[in-house]
């Protein structure tokens, strides 16, 4: 894994397995391989930037009133903040100190005190509504 700036770059050395990326209260833990939520909203800007690794992010200590103020910025993918932290990375396991809500692509999957994501060993592409695909 590797610890990202706020342009998305590799800063510091790189995290090995079973290291840890962050310790400490989080409003939300979340992983994706594909930049936007839904709705347009680009909430893993760096998700393609690395093959074979996805974005983790990690909202930790970050203010309601400076959410609230930056709803445009969070919206396009641009914001950036301290408490806003990001990693590439190929497996991640996220453990909370109490059971919290999952969702997977938007949908509610029940509580979990515990979730791994990882990426495939040999991924599929199944739909690609890039400019490849209208080549």
């Amino acid at each position: 894994a590797w610890r990202l700036d706020a342009t998305g770059e590799r800063i510091g050395r790189p995290i090995g397995h079973g290291e840890l990326l962050y310790a400490g209260p989080a409003m939300l833990a979340a992983a994706s391989t594909v930049p936007y939520y839904g709705l347009g909203l680009r909430a893993f800007p760096f998700a393609e930037k690395a093959q074979g690794m996805m974005q983790v992010r990690v909202a930790a200590r970050i203010d309601v009133s400076t959410l609230l103020l930056n709803l445009p910025r969070i919206w396009s993918g641009d914001f950036a903040h301290e408490g806003l932290l990001d990693f590439h990375a190929d497996r991640v396991a996220l453990r909370f100190d109490r059971p919290m809500p999952l969702q997977v692509g938007g949908d509610a999957e029940g509580w979990r005190d515990e979730v791994t994501f990882g990426m495939a060993a040999n991924p599929v592409e199944i739909v690609d509504f890039g400019e490849r695909a209208a080549a």
